[in-house]
């Protein structure tokens, strides 16, 4: 019986998500990897990971993308965020939209 199917068969999980995340955090435990980041540490380091800088840690937030979908999403949408602004053939509008807001009349 593979893994996911005892942990299917012991928590009475069905949906497929849940799963497989469980998996993957179980995968991670039993790995025994040294030097791990926990999440809230490759999300401060990925502006300085995507831009290339030099970073001690770089091998270890690559690591951490890795492993983790969560913050390879985050890593994707930052990197075509960045990508974005060095767009030169993007322009920037001559005047930006103003808006009046009418206030109401006190009765």
């Amino acid at each position: 019986m593979t893994l996911k199917a005892e942990w299917e068969l012991w928590a009475g999980l069905h949906e497929a998500t849940y799963v497989a995340g469980a998996l993957a955090l179980a995968r991670a435990i039993l790995s025994g990897r040294d030097n791990e980041i926990t999440c809230a540490e490759c999300v401060s380091w990925l502006p300085t990971y995507v831009e290339e800088r030099n970073l001690t840690y770089r091998p270890l937030v690559a690591q951490h993308l890795a492993f983790c979908p969560s913050c390879a999403a985050a890593h994707d949408v930052l990197r075509e965020a960045m990508a974005l602004t060095e767009d030169k053939s993007l322009v920037e509008p001559p005047t930006y939209p103003q808006f009046q807001v009418p206030r109401s009349k006190r009765p």
